[in-house]
């Protein structure tokens, strides 16, 4: 449950390290079925990607939301990852990924009544920033 750090990403901006973990890290082929990703959003460090997994034995197909938090250490790029059944304590995940994947677990479940309760406030900002600029123009 750690961070992974890998060299040779020190020429990497973070939207490039983003994409090579879409292409390394995501993707997985094996003789049960494969994992592979379906959506992905870069929000600052927090890296959000919905990730479709298909069993060949049973032809079951399922999503899930996956958060690779992102740092740089000593000029390398690092991540850590999660799922949403851990309950990541990050919020910042596109509602359109929460209405493209169905809940798996209770902590699931209450994580995203957080994104949505977070983004709900965040708007409310954004708002209140917009017509406190258009009042001071």
């Amino acid at each position: 449950m750690g961070w992974l750090f890998e060299y040779q990403t020190e020429d990497m901006r973070r939207k490039d390290y983003a994409a090579y973990l879409l292409r390394g890290n995501c993707v997985h082929m094996h003789p049960g079925g494969s994992v592979r990703p379906v959506a992905s959003s870069l929000q600052g460090n927090c890296f959000w990607v919905v990730l479709e997994s298909y069993r060949k034995d049973t032809g079951q197909i399922s999503q899930w939301i996956a958060l690779f938090l992102l740092s740089r250490n000593d000029g390398c790029w690092g991540y850590k990852d999660m799922d949403e059944d851990m309950h990541p304590y990050f919020y910042t995940c596109p509602l359109k990924f929460l209405r493209m994947t169905k809940p798996r677990t209770q902590d699931s479940l209450n994580w995203r009544k957080n994104v949505r309760i977070d983004t709900d406030r965040r708007n409310a900002r954004r708002r209140e920033i917009r017509k406190w600029r258009a009042k001071y123009r």
